[in-house]
């Protein structure tokens, strides 16, 4: 009775489960997490590998399930104007957004980057501090840190170390949104959308997670001048228009919430400075390894396909070959029972032409038996 009781209660958790799209055994059409991650959001890198995992698992056919459709250039209204990109995935069920952005990393450049949420969050709260009070309150915390410790350090050692400019790893991350820019909630202020990109025919969300990818390796050092969330972010856009011959529309912003630049410091030395874009030798770079990694990633991604349409292949070699064998079996055996019966005919033809020798005989005898004498002496 206890044990009726449990399964019709787990059967009903499973239906609601079903209708609510949360199934624990969700079907193959389904948004899985190697697609459309968790809240925290992946490293670039690690999504890519995800990717390819998936599709292996799943087969190469689940890259042309999900389409991007449009692109979205934002910008968060924050005293630093933080840029990403959002990209709109039309899959099976459901659509969602992904974000691809650009963040400052760690001091140690040896040091692997594990870009938690407790550092997306101090990254964010720094951003609604003035650019002049982050650079000098954090230099001197630091500083005096560096002045307490019990291993010698040269003025240049602990100046390096404050710099505000410092290039640090660059940290370059993919998270999804139900919403075409990032809520604004704790940790992230409000986005606004400068610049729609929009696909004359849609593409599939791999190649956009490969673009990301490849702006990342071209510049895997954030540098404050050169290679900041701006940078990425316009390289994104660039190669969508160069590649795949998007139309980027208009910036819908106000003059200080233009794209590439940083806001509310007007045009001053700090906003030439950490307003750089990628040049054209960059992107000529940059597009060129786009399209060597999207090869290389498809080539990657059809593999396990690949090795099962070669068994495939072979399995129905070796089948064609076992029908042609059968059929040859079965050839012979009808020929040999064509000349067995070929045989056996041949005998009755001799031995019905022996009876008709010997009646001929028996008439003979009995017709003339004075000549022919008895029937055995013939």
């Amino acid at each position: 009775m206890i044990s009726e009781l449990q399964n019709s209660l787990a059967s009903a958790f499973r239906k609601a489960l079903q209708f609510l799209g949360m199934s624990l055994n969700a079907p193959i059409d389904d948004p899985l997490p190697f697609e459309t991650l968790d809240k925290s959001g992946s490293d670039i890198e690690r999504y890519i590998n995800n990717l390819l995992n998936g599709y292996n698992a799943h087969g190469s056919l689940r890259m042309e399930q999900y389409m991007v459709t449009e692109m979205y250039h934002c910008k968060e209204d924050t005293r630093v104007g933080h840029e990403y990109v959002s990209a709109k995935v039309v899959g099976p069920r459901r659509t969602f957004y992904l974000v691809f952005e650009r963040f400052r990393g760690l001091d140690n450049k040896d040091e692997s980057i594990t870009y938690t949420q407790g550092a997306l969050a101090a990254e964010a709260q720094s951003e609604g501090e003035p650019l002049a009070r982050r650079g000098i309150l954090r230099g001197s915390s630091e500083a005096v840190q560096a002045s307490c410790n019990t291993s010698l350090e040269t003025i240049d050692d602990i100046a390096d170390k404050v710099s505000p400019v410092r290039a640090r790893n660059a940290v370059d991350r993919v998270s999804v949104s139900t919403t075409q820019t990032r809520p604004a909630r704790w940790p992230h202020p409000a986005s606004y959308i400068s610049r729609t990109v929009t696909l004359k025919d849609p593409i599939q969300l791999y190649q956009v997670a490969v673009l990301a990818a490849t702006v990342h390796y071209s510049a895997k050092t954030y540098k404050i001048d050169l290679t900041n969330c701006y940078f990425y972010a316009e390289a994104m856009i660039q190669v969508m228009k160069r590649h795949h011959r998007a139309v980027i529309g208009e910036d819908l912003r106000p003059k200080r919430m233009e794209t590439g630049k940083v806001p509310y410091v007007g045009n001053t030395l700090l906003q030439n400075v950490c307003s750089n874009l990628p040049t054209n030798e960059q992107m000529s770079t940059i597009m060129e390894s786009y399209q060597s990694a999207l090869e290389d990633f498809e080539r990657k991604a059809r593999a396990k396909d690949d090795q099962l349409a070669e068994i495939d292949a072979r399995a129905r070699s070796e089948a064609a070959r076992a029908t042609s064998e059968a059929a040859r079996a079965d050839w012979e055996a009808q020929r040999r029972a064509e000349e067995t019966a070929r045989a056996d005919q041949e005998a009755q033809k001799a031995r019905d032409y022996e009876a008709d020798i010997a009646r001929l005989k028996q008439q003979l005898v009995a017709t003339k038996p004075e000549r022919y004498g008895a029937a055995s002496h013939i």
